[in-house]
């Protein structure tokens, strides 16, 4: 999962079933508490687990920003990398889904995320990794915002997003 593959492609690798992989990933999504519909569940864990060392990846000597997203992208980026779904981004920015969609799709074309070969990857996870890795999204970023975010405090974030978004704001600095 950690490397962006489908169930499929982690249940032909590991030779059982799908729905054992779908099991294990619910259980798994439990154990850390990410089961809201405002989250990407996969997303979500992936971060989860980055912060809590149990996966981890080498991340260039030399960070590879891109030097032209907008402070939109990046915020986008970053809200995408602990797992806020489309709805959820789109509610804290004021915006229509379709705009948050749009913003995705420049992102996928920024960071080369093939989103055509969904069967066998995840789109979103190989964001993520992708933005990690080059060092355009932080560990201590996406531990701050999982924390913001929590399932005590979504309720809050969704109540006055004008607030989660000055917080996100001073509290993080954009790669821009």
């Amino acid at each position: 999962m950690a490397q962006g593959n489908s169930n499929k492609i982690i249940s032909e690798n590991l030779d059982i079933p799908v729905k054992t992989i779908e099991r294990i990933l619910n259980e798994v999504n439990k154990k850390f508490e990410n089961r809201s519909k405002d989250f990407n569940p996969r997303v979500r864990l992936l971060a989860t687990l980055v912060t809590k060392d149990l996966i981890d990846y080498e991340i260039d000597i030399q960070p590879r920003y891109i030097s032209n997203l907008s402070d939109n992208l990046n915020k986008t980026l970053v809200l995408c990398a602990t797992g806020f779904s489309n709805k959820a981004i789109a509610k804290i920015f004021g915006l229509s889904e379709k705009a948050i969609e749009l913003r995705f799709s420049q992102l996928f074309d920024y960071f080369n995320v093939d989103t055509k070969n969904q069967g066998n990857s995840n789109p979103r996870v190989n964001l993520f990794i992708s933005a990690y890795c080059r060092g355009n999204i932080k560990k201590s970023q996406i531990q701050k915002l999982l924390k913001e975010s929590s399932q005590e405090r979504i309720k809050e974030v969704f109540e006055k997003p004008e607030n989660f978004l000055a917080n996100l704001e001073e509290e993080y600095k954009f790669i821009g």
